[in-house]
Order: C-alpha cells, then sequence, then structure tokens
C-alpha cells in the first residue's frame, strides 16, 4: 500500500479553484458542456480592477485538461492510485487512464482543495510566526484562548437574552 508521504504535494491554488454552492451543482461544464460541473475556476490576473470571468468546470477537465491537471498530471495519477489502495478498490478509468465518473474525480479534486486549503492555513500561520517571533505552539495556545474566550462571551449573551 503506498504511504501518503510519499506522495508529491498535489496543491491547487483555492483563490482560483472554488466549489460551487450546493443548489448550482451539476450546471454545464465550460469545457465539455456536460451538466456535471460543482466547481468554479477563476482564471488568474495581475490586474486588481479586472473583472474576472468565473466559469463553471466540472472535475474530470480540471484534473487531465486545465493548465494545472497537465502541470501536475503524474502527481494526479500517484494520488488516485494512492486512494485506490487506501480504499482497496480500483476507480473505473476510460482507455487513456482517466477517471471514468465525475463522482471520482470530485472526490479526487474535492480532496485536493481541502489539502490544499489546509496548506495555505499552515502557510499563513508559520508567517504570522516568523513576523511575529512566536513558534507554532504559542500562536495555536493564543488562538484557541481567543476562540475560548469568544464562545464564553456567546454564551453569557445567549444566558442574558434567555
Amino acid at each position: 500500500m503506498s504511504e501518503t508521504n510519499e506522495l508529491p504535494p498535489v496543491l491547487v491554488d483555492t483563490r482560483w479553484l472554488r466549489t460551487l454552492p450546493k443548489e448550482l451543482h451539476g450546471i454545464a461544464c465550460a469545457e465539455c458542456d456536460k451538466t456535471q460541473a460543482k466547481f468554479v475556476m477563476v482564471e488568474p490576473t495581475e490586474d486588481p480592477e479586472a473583472k474576472l470571468d468565473a466559469l463553471p468546470v466540472c472535475s474530470i477537465c480540471y484534473l487531465y485538461d486545465s493548465p494545472w491537471g497537465i502541470k501536475f498530471e503524474d502527481a494526479i495519477s500517484k494520488l488516485i492510485r494512492a486512494v485506490e489502495d487506501r480504499n482497496d478498490r480500483p476507480f473505473f478509468v476510460t482507455k487513456t487512464m482517466r477517471l471514468m465518473f465525475a463522482d471520482d474525480a470530485d472526490k479526487i479534486l474535492g480532496s485536493v482543495c481541502m489539502a490544499s486549503s489546509i496548506a495555505e492555513a499552515e502557510m499563513e500561520r508559520r508567517a504570522r510566526a516568523a513576523a511575529s517571533g512566536e513558534g507554532i505552539p504559542e500562536i495555536l495556545a493564543r488562538e484557541k484562548a481567543e476562540m475560548e474566550a469568544r464562545v464564553a462571551e456567546l454564551e453569557a449573551e445567549q444566558e442574558t437574552k434567555g
């Protein structure tokens, strides 16, 4: 069985790829026109004044036909094999070894998006730690204390209202 830590990182910039709201799932993909889009792709731009075009895209098109998918083709393939090994169940694939079903591709791309969000949060936390001179444990402890204080405030508000 493949070990997760042997896999190359497959990350996507979540500023440019997001999941569609649930009520919009299944609209036509801008690439293949099949009604299976669950993501929206925004074209990156350096111009902050530019109007951004948001295109619905299905996970199969994004995994295999986008510049990101082409760049990470080998890593995506290894990730899919690792998931197959982990689940002890192969995915159905086409003759060209692409995932056959959008639901399977949705799970793979959704996992990549979730891992990317976690990695982005970790990178932000590390940058804050470097800028403040605090270590990660200190930042986590401070954030936990702030969250607990906010929860206590909200509970006190509820008690006074109730």
